[in-house]
């Protein structure tokens, strides 16, 4: 299906609304960045939190319970798949909406909570590109643009949790950068086995092409890979050994938010992607996912 076909699909209406939650933050953190007063830094973390939940909520008027509404964006005019696609549907408005939440109260917890030394080293505009990362990867439409999300993720929580550099924190996050950067590789490897066999990469066209190719291997194999990057990232068992310790190393804002939603994002894409893309593998997502526990 082309691009122009998905676009013009009932209930598909091109918006920009899909970007405002994910520039939003983004914009604000650079801001963050320049040598101004603390309580003006404060005061641009929370409002570009605030912000961010705003755009959410709006996003999540449009597209509206039970009316099936998609709200897409493509960057540049370069439809899917050749462009870069943002998409809400009713689901990830949901859960911008949650992360945007938990991101607001997290930011006011760090703003009123002074801490020189992390400050000092830009933990504010690291909590907002988090949120960036977590704005992504519920509204991408591309399952290369979701790795981008957690490579973004993946820099923003490494910096935030070793911010401080106490023994702790530099031996926790070296066991969860490591987890992690191996979880990306393995979904790097996903997107290239997925691309050779089904030609593009963009989420709406894979759940068509998946379901004309039908019951198949390699789209089995494709399946259980990416059902192991996404229990890592969600730490799911036996994949969440590096969340215990990881955790109580962070400041309790950080803390907070990473607690509340860093794992839900791998959560969710294991049931956007398997579920909505990949939905004839059922039996085989069936017996892996009560293998690993869940």
């Amino acid at each position: 299906m082309s691009g122009e076909v998905m676009l013009a699909a009932p209930g598909v209406v091109t918006s920009w609304l899909p970007l405002a939650p994910i520039l939003t933050p983004l914009g604000i953190g650079l801001l963050t960045l320049a040598p101004l007063r603390r309580s003006l830094r404060a005061a641009l973390l929370v409002g570009g939190a605030g912000l961010t939940l705003l755009f959410a909520l709006l996003l999540l008027a449009a597209t509206g319970a039970g009316s099936g509404t998609v709200l897409v964006s493509t960057l540049g005019g370069w439809a899917a798949p050749f462009g870069i696609v943002m998409a809400a549907d009713r689901l990830g408005a949901y859960l911008s909406v949650l992360g945007a939440v938990a991101g607001l109260f997290a930011a006011w917890f760090m703003a009123a909570e002074e801490d020189p030394a992390r400050e000092r080293h830009h933990a504010f505009a690291f909590f907002l590109l988090l949120l960036t990362g977590v704005q992504l990867s519920f509204l991408t439409g591309d399952l290369f643009n979701l790795f981008v999300a957690f490579e973004v993720m993946l820099v923003a929580s490494y910096a935030l949790t070793v911010l401080g550099a106490t023994r702790e924190q530099l031996r926790e996050g070296f066991r969860y950068i490591v987890m992690n950067l191996t979880a990306s590789a393995l979904l790097v490897l996903a997107c290239g086995l997925t691309y050779g066999l089904l030609g593009t990469l963009n989420l709406a066209h894979l759940a068509q092409r998946s379901a004309e190719l039908g019951p198949n291997a390699g789209v089995t194999a494709i399946s259980v890979l990416l059902l192991i990057v996404f229990s890592a990232k969600g730490a799911l068992f036996p994949l969440g050994f590096w969340l215990p310790g990881t955790y109580p190393a962070l400041p309790a804002a950080s803390g907070t938010f990473f607690a509340s939603v860093l794992t839900k994002v791998g959560v969710y894409a294991l049931v956007r992607v398997l579920i909505t893309v990949f939905p004839q593998t059922r039996r085989c997502r069936a017996r892996c996912c009560w293998a690993s526990g869940r």
